[in-house]
């Protein structure tokens, strides 16, 4: 009888709910402990640069590209790009040494002008010396031109000295030097008459044609000498020649 008696009494202590007073809403009922939370609104895709939303979230849309125009060509189909093709350079020439000795001769034909006139004869030039490098060669240099006035007397204008050769290309050079000039006549057997020996200046350019490894060269060459006298004035020499060349 006692125990009854508390329970009643406890229940008559616990107050009972109210209803809300009219014209409000009643507030959302609170789950039990234990029970997971209601799920929410959806939530917008996450903006690039934001962390990414959390699981139960709906993925967002696949982006939408435009259509392409009307009568556009179509993309050209995809081809491999070709195996590359490696080979090797081909091997330099091998560079034909200057150095040492050096010896040319040159044949050809020329002319001698004199007091306003010409006169057209054979060509002929020496020349030895040595190298002082790839490119420059030190030269004694001979020349002389020879022609028949008539069928008895002959002339040349001959021109000796030194000279410097360079060859600033492969198969060009150039040379220019000083010498000392002379112009005679002869019967072919004895000089008939001469003039003194003057200073000369000796020019000329070559081109080489045929080259080999064992120091030998074919080349065109030409060639200018001139001196003044006193009793002919100027005489110029003027020459085409083909020349051979040992170094």
């Amino acid at each position: 009888m006692v125990v009854v008696v508390l329970c009643t009494s406890a229940l008559a202590q616990t107050p009972a709910p109210q209803a809300p007073p009219p014209g409000t809403q009643a507030p959302p009922a609170q789950p039990p402990p234990g029970y997971p939370p209601p799920a929410g609104p959806a939530q917008p895709a996450p903006q690039p640069g934001y962390p990414a939303p959390p699981p139960g979230y709906p993925p967002p849309p696949p982006p939408a590209y435009p259509a392409a125009p009307p009568n556009s060509p179509a993309p050209p189909p995809y081809q491999a790009y070709p195996p590359p093709n490696y080979s090797y350079l081909p091997p330099e020439p091998p560079r034909r040494g200057r150095s040492g000795l050096a010896l040319g001769l040159g044949l050809g034909g020329g002319a001698v002008r004199a007091n306003d006139a010409g006169n057209n004869g054979v060509a002929f030039t020496f020349g030895l010396g040595g190298f002082l490098n790839r490119h420059v060669a030190l030269m004694f240099d001979y020349s002389t031109i020879s022609y028949d006035l008539d069928g008895f007397i002959s002339e040349s204008h001959s021109v000796m000295g030194g000279a410097a050769q360079l060859f600033f290309a492969d198969r060009l050079w150039i040379k220019a030097g000083l010498g000392l000039g002379r112009l005679k006549a002869s019967d072919g057997s004895f000089e008939l008459d001469s003039t003194e020996r003057a200073l000369a200046l000796i020019a000329g350019f070559g081109v080489e044609v045929l080259q080999t490894d064992g120091g030998f060269a074919l080349d065109l060459q030409l060639r200018l000498a001139g001196a003044r006298y006193r009793a002919v004035d100027s005489v110029v020499n003027t020459a085409i020649l083909v020349g051979v060349n040992f170094y």
